[in-house]
Order: structure tokens, then sequence, then C-alpha cells
């Protein structure tokens, strides 16, 4: 557990985006890993890019496609459809901000001490929230068994090709 690096700003992720904070330490500081490469993340990176923004596919809506060339971004690849990413450092107690864009009908995830994953889901216009609806706690499973699954109090996403958020 890394106590006093207080704030990681990934800035925006097309699929998350993440801001950690120290909740333990009580002396924090900020430290941005600026997205212009990929040193702050293991490798391999695979299909990932980095760009200046992303939108909806006018030719397909499940995909997104970068719009703006440049840096700040961290787009999932082509096809929507590459490998998890993780970063170098790894933390113990955070507060974190996601920021995030989804295509139609997209099931990502931000897992937390590789145990824990927040959904990033198209979740527009659900009306009865599960664990695996955008900003819930996706249940584990033990022996065909689900547990420790919680959804969001409240359904706050946007339609998909729009910029999301939830902390």
């Amino acid at each position: 557990m890394r106590i006093n690096k207080a704030i990681l700003n990934y800035r925006r992720f097309a699929v998350a985006a993440v801001i950690a904070a120290c909740a333990a330490c009580g002396v924090c500081w900020a430290e941005s890993i600026p997205l212009n490469d990929f040193s702050a993340w293991q490798s391999p990176t695979n299909r990932w890019v980095i760009a200046g923004d992303v939108s909806l596919s006018a030719q397909n809506e499940k995909l997104l496609v970068v719009s703006k060339p440049g840096k700040g971004v961290m787009v999932n690849g082509p096809t929507g459809r590459t490998s998890n990413i993780r970063t170098n450092d790894e933390f113990g107690d955070v507060k974190i901000h996601i920021e995030f864009m989804v295509p139609k009908g997209s099931n990502s995830g931000v897992y937390l001490q590789g145990r824990y994953e927040i959904q990033v889901f198209d979740s527009w216009g659900v009306e009865k929230l599960k664990h695996g609806d955008c900003g819930g706690i996706y249940q584990r499973w033990r022996n065909n068994r689900g547990f420790e699954g919680r959804p969001p109090k409240v359904n706050a996403s946007k339609a998909p090709g729009q910029w999301q958020s939830f902390d």
C-alpha cells in the first residue's frame, strides 16, 4: 500500500478514468500521471491508444472512435475490445473519481485492489438497478454463489457517447 501517494490524475479514460486519493494518512499531496504515453501502466498495453478525444462512431453506435488526435484520453483500442490495463503502482485505501464514455451496449469495469469491480456499463434508461449496472459493485462468485455485489443507489447514467463520471 502506498499511503502517501494521494491523487493519481489520469484525466479522461475512454472506458474509465481514475482519480485515487489516500484516505488513511491525513497528509496528502497531488501527483499527476499525464496520459501522453503508457509509462505509468504495466506492459503489455496491447491495443490501448492515447488520443485527444473520442466520440461514438457514425457508422456503429457500439464503437468509440478517436475524434481528435492528441493526449489525455485512453481508448480501449479501435475495436473496443482489448485486454485489461493496470497501473504500475498499487494502492490500498482510496477515494476514486471515474470519468468515462461508453458506446451502446458497453460492459466494462474498474478493478480496485484486484478484487472489487466497479461497473462501467451502458445503463442508460435502466429502471431496476442491479449489481451489474453502472456504478454498482459487481458481485464475486464462490461455489456457484454470488456475494458482495451492490447496485448503485440511483441511475445517473447518461446516454452512450456522453462523458459521465461517478465517485
